[in-house]
């Protein structure tokens, strides 16, 4: 293992990696774990102190003196790295503000249900969700004390953080020739279109069994599995990704646990009560399950997660009566 360094170059021809060293590394297969980097705001007064993102344990390190001292905080963006961010900055009782620039929070990664739950859950908590904001800019002498929205509206703040999704590094992937369309275009087995080059987790856009596009999954789920379907590879065993995707956000005291990709369902079916924190959100299109959101309802999550497996599709009515216990 080689850390501090990073890979500045690879040579496809004679099948080698240049570092920043300058040392040169000789392989027989590559795979590529690049991640992604945080999309970036580029405003005016960015580079005040006490505004960052959230990437790494030393932003969280760098930032949380400002929690200490601070009193007031905001989010800008609603997706999960501001929602967490703002049950945890709640915690330490700083005022927290949301700003988020779509219609409603979580409109990337969820349907308006489940948004309309979360908004509830934070204003009840104390969290000021405003939606529909632009940040146009920041102000403060060498520390951030407003944020500047375009509509003329201003936030006091001692501490922003910035959360408004990620890139994937494709940079070397690009520089080589390697095929790149939102991500580097892998296929089933991981493999890119260079035969002795995989590319696996954030940065990689694959053929998923559960849509009927390419897509790119950001998650620690995805990235094991992912990872399992290279090794396998690399040792001669072909292994297609297959795996349900699956995901969770912690937030105050719900755990919101996701199986599936509800992108283009047409109905949906409410299990439990919404009012106690505790239910799920089966997605349909027509009566295929697609997806389930799944709300302090550990049960409910693994039954879906084995159902969506299964390829099997369950009974709606019988969802809908939460007394109910769903067979697999």
């Amino acid at each position: 293992m080689l850390l501090g360094q990073s890979v500045e170059n690879i040579n496809k021809n004679d099948k080698s990696v240049t570092l920043s060293s300058e040392k040169v590394l000789s392989y027989s297969k590559l795979v590529l774990c690049i991640g992604s980097n945080p999309v970036y705001l580029n405003l005016p007064g960015e580079t005040l102190k006490g505004i960052g993102y959230l990437r790494d344990f030393g932003d969280v390190d760098r930032l949380s003196k400002f929690v200490k001292k601070g009193k007031r905080a905001v989010l800008v963006g609603g997706g999960y790295i501001g929602l967490e961010a703002a049950a945890a900055l709640r915690s330490f009782g700083m005022e927290v503000t949301i700003l988020e620039s779509m219609e409603r929070i979580l409109r990337r990664v969820t349907e308006p249900e489940i948004s309309a739950f979360y908004t509830n859950a934070h204003t009840t908590r104390g969290v000021n969700i405003v939606t529909n904001a632009q940040v146009s800019a920041f102000s403060g002498e060498e520390q951030v004390q407003e944020v500047i929205c375009n509509d003329g509206q201003r936030f006091p703040a001692d501490l922003v953080i910035i959360g408004v999704g990620v890139r994937p590094n494709v940079m070397l992937a690009e520089k080589v020739g390697i095929e790149v369309d939102n991500g580097i275009v892998v296929n089933a087995q991981m493999l890119t279109s260079d035969p002795d080059i995989y590319a696996i987790g954030d940065c990689a856009s694959f053929p998923s069994p559960f849509t009927e596009a390419r897509i790119r999954l950001e998650s620690v789920p995805n990235a094991n599995e992912q990872a399992k379907c290279a090794a396998a590879s690399l040792c001669g065993k072909l292994k297609t990704y297959d795996a349900v995707p699956w995901f969770w956000s912690d937030q105050f005291n719900m755990k919101l646990q996701i199986a599936g990709l509800s992108h283009g369902y047409d109905n949906i079916v409410l299990r439990g009560d919404t009012m106690s924190e505790k239910f799920s959100a089966w997605y349909f299109k027509e009566d295929i399950l697609l997806a389930v959101d799944c709300i302090n309802s550990p049960a409910d999550f693994i039954t879906a997660k084995n159902l969506l497996t299964a390829r099997k599709n369950p009974d709606k009515h019988l969802i809908a009566l939460s007394e109910k216990a769903i067979i697999v």
